[in-house]
């Protein structure tokens, strides 16, 4: 689900993009009467006017993706319930200044699939991501991020099924058994302690302590950084500062090591 600004934001990456909000609202209201999709309203304790969202409906979906396309759950064209908003909110903001920052640089950001939309499944057992994108670099080579959304609810150090512990496991599990190449993008809603406090537990219970597996930001660092697909806007449990992809480089020798250090690790 997007609101009309993130929507507008998004669509910078379109060749020809909508530049007023107004233009891009008067789309939205053809779709959404249409039948093409669904809007509601999102809670909010600003006690200013809270923002429409928009959502696929059954019919949009059909019509961009055929009529033979697996239909998601019911759930997918439900409205957010109340309790998930924040979240929701939050991912949706990543989501796009990713994609806006992506095209800025020239980097193509491919296969996203959003929450509760993939299962992963492990030798321990099977749990859904946030949201999945890969990254498509120049030279061919594709790379897979997984997002996990902190809004300071879930246990660090219990070992119930949304602890940290055990994202840490099935994460570190899934790594040992997959052939692809991938990092877990914590993406804090909270700042102040909760990042350095995540990065603790994983420090902790990471198998391969060697390995970064996990990148982390908080919400509010990434969206005001603007060139964020490039910058070392994320840290590494070891508190090293990472980026998503590599800079433009002149030494090709720095970067090529640079590549086969993320594909091993």
């Amino acid at each position: 689900p997007l609101t009309g600004e993130e929507l507008r934001k998004f669509f910078v990456t379109f060749e020809r993009p909508f530049q007023r909000l107004r233009r891009t609202q008067e789309r939205l209201s053809i779709l959404a009467r249409a039948g093409l999709l669904k809007r509601f309203r999102y809670v909010t304790d600003t006690g200013g006017a809270a923002p429409h969202y928009y959502k696929l409906s059954r019919k949009g979906f059909a019509t961009l993706f055929g009529p033979d396309a697996e239909v998601p759950r019911k759930r997918f064209f439900d409205p957010v319930t109340v309790s998930l908003q924040r979240h929701t909110q939050a991912l949706a903001s990543f989501l796009v200044h990713l994609h806006v920052s992506a095209k800025r640089e020239g980097i193509r950001i491919t296969d996203v699939i959003p929450e509760n939309c993939l299962k992963l499944n492990t030798g321990i057992g099977t749990f859904l991501p946030d949201a999945t994108f890969d990254i498509c670099l120049p030279d061919g080579r594709t790379f897979r991020f997984y997002v996990e959304v902190d809004h300071s609810t879930e246990s660090l150090h219990t070992k119930n099924f949304d602890g940290w512990e055990r994202r840490v496991a099935r994460y570190e599990t899934l790594r040992e058994e997959s052939e692809i190449p991938f990092r877990v993008l914590v993406l804090t809603i909270i700042d102040g302690d909760r990042l350095g406090n995540i990065f603790d537990c994983i420090a902790k219970k990471l198998r391969r302590p060697e390995r970064s597996l996990f990148y982390g930001v908080t919400l509010s660092d990434f969206l005001t950084t603007s060139n964020a697909a490039i910058s070392h806007v994320f840290k590494d449990h070891g508190g090293t500062p990472r980026s998503l992809v590599l800079p433009p480089a002149t030494d090709k020798r720095a970067v090529q090591m640079a590549l086969q250090t993320l594909v091993s690790s």
